[in-house]
């Protein structure tokens, strides 16, 4: 079994390096990655494939793009080990207090500490989460009197 997401791509995704304590279990935790996406999105062998043999193919799927994903998979077990829905930190001196509550979207009891989210897998596809093969763009809509390589001034009565 090939793994989709290797431990630079976590790296990436935690935008630094990882931790000694880390290396011990990031393989593991990169198969299970990918296990849990292949059993999410059963043909992500094939639709990769199909990327690889044509980019242009509308049912491929980057590995690049899979990589990214399943590291920011990798990334939310290693943030959320527990799988709480939320986490509520506060502190206070004196008469002020302060509070804040981090939430994981998802439901609790839903979360084993590695999911592949419906928001993952609408990242994978075409209609979720990759760019547009072309961009229309409009020119501005400046007003011709007006030139635009120099600084505007101070107040708009003195420009006329």
């Amino acid at each position: 079994m090939t793994v989709l997401v290797t431990d630079s791509d976590v790296e990436g995704a935690l935008l630094r390096p990882l931790t000694e304590d880390e290396r011990a279990f990031i393989d593991q935790a990169c198969e299970r990655a990918t296990v849990i996406l292949r059993s999410r999105m059963r043909n992500v062998d094939a639709r990769i494939a199909a990327y690889l043999a044509d980019p242009t193919s509308p049912t491929g799927v980057d590995p690049a793009m899979v990589a990214i994903v399943l590291g920011d998979v990798v990334k939310r077990a290693m943030s959320n080990p527990d799988g709480a829905a939320s986490v509520t930190t506060s502190q206070g001196m004196g008469p002020f207090s302060t509070s804040a509550t981090r939430a994981y979207g998802r439901p609790a009891g839903a979360f084993d500490g590695m999911d592949v989210t419906d928001a993952d897998l609408a990242r994978l596809t075409r209609r979720g989460g990759q760019r547009p093969r072309s961009i229309q763009t409009r020119a501005a809509l400046a007003p011709a009197n007006i030139r635009q390589d120099v600084w505007a001034p101070r107040r708009w009565n003195e420009a006329w």
